[in-house]
């Protein structure tokens, strides 16, 4: 099972500062084996750039290579979860 959850966050963004250890918590706690991976957008200017992320924050649900999901800006930590838990089932189904 190849699963990831990718934070883009960077430096002064309040929403990331409260959203990114509630949300690593939920993920990491919940389904052991996911891959949780923060990205400072403004740091790593390229990888942003190569996942189309232009603003902040963005999550992306990644299973085996491919983008699964995607929230930008405005989501609630329970929406993430429940679409990580769907995938999470689904790969240890198989």
């Amino acid at each position: 099972m190849n699963l990831e959850v990718n934070f883009f966050t960077q430096p002064g963004c309040s929403v990331c500062v409260d959203l990114k250890p509630r949300l690593r918590d939920a993920v990491t706690t919940r389904f052991p084996g996911v891959i949780w991976t923060e990205i400072n957008a403004r740091e790593e200017q390229e990888k942003a750039a190569a996942a189309n992320v232009f603003t902040v924050p963005v999550v992306t649900i990644v299973a085996e290579g491919k983008e699964y999901d995607r929230f930008v800006r405005v989501f609630s930590i329970d929406e993430v979860v429940s679409r990580v838990e769907r995938l999470y089932q689904l790969m240890n189904e198989a």
